[in-house]
């Protein structure tokens, strides 16, 4: 800690990955920086640094992962920013996760952007948001999922999504939700009812949640 503003922190992982197929013996390299420059504000800024896969993650390239074949071990850099701030009922954020990685065997490099806004409002008993966000990728581009390294996609895209949502406490532990979004993508990777591939998709969801 250097302030009441700023926090500094380093750290050292075995991974960045969960998979259990990441397994070469190299550690992972964090830091971060938190800053509150004034009531209701937050700001941090995350870097990893690591090599990623490993002897299996050259060869392997079937169910659960789907790794490109000759990628094998790679350096990889992650980089995520956020800004949030609360006033008076209001929620306001913004993200950025930025991953770029480059094969030590044979030189190929691949990138991920990911961005996000966000604005909610929230009362006693109900609450409203909306949401944009924007991945851009390159094919291949690994991700986790749960707990396997998943492929982004087979060829280069960016999908965005508007999401609107709401939500009502008809109690104490009974909230209904509802929820729609509109997506759109740079290649056909959506399905209508009938099989057709499209470029854009309109999500809408109805829920119903009780605490127990």
């Amino acid at each position: 800690t250097i302030n009441d503003m700023i926090n500094v922190s380093g750290y050292i992982a075995n991974s960045t990955s969960n998979t259990d197929l990441d397994d070469n013996r190299s550690k992972a390299l964090g830091a971060q920086v938190a800053i509150k420059p004034m009531e209701g504000m937050n700001i941090k800024l995350n870097y990893l640094s690591a090599n990623e896969g490993g002897a299996n993650a050259s060869t392997y390239t079937g169910t659960p992962i789907s790794t490109p074949t000759g990628t094998a071990e790679s350096k990889t850099n992650t980089y995520n920013g956020i800004i949030s701030y609360n006033w008076m009922g209001w929620d306001f954020a913004a993200q950025y996760v930025g991953k770029n990685s480059k094969s030590n065997v044979n030189g190929k490099s691949l990138k991920m952007d990911v961005a996000g806004l966000y604005a909610s409002y929230k009362q006693e008993v109900w609450g409203a948001g909306l949401r944009y966000e924007m991945s851009k990728y390159d094919a291949g581009t690994k991700m986790d999922v749960g707990n396997v390294l998943q492929t982004a996609g087979i060829s280069n895209n960016k999908i965005n999504a508007i999401t609107a949502s709401a939500w009502y406490d008809i109690d104490t532990n009974a909230r209904v939700k509802v929820e729609i979004a509109s997506n759109s993508s740079d290649k056909k990777v959506f399905t209508d009812k009938n099989g057709v591939s499209k470029d854009s998709s309109m999500v809408y969801g109805l829920g119903f949640m009780y605490r127990f």
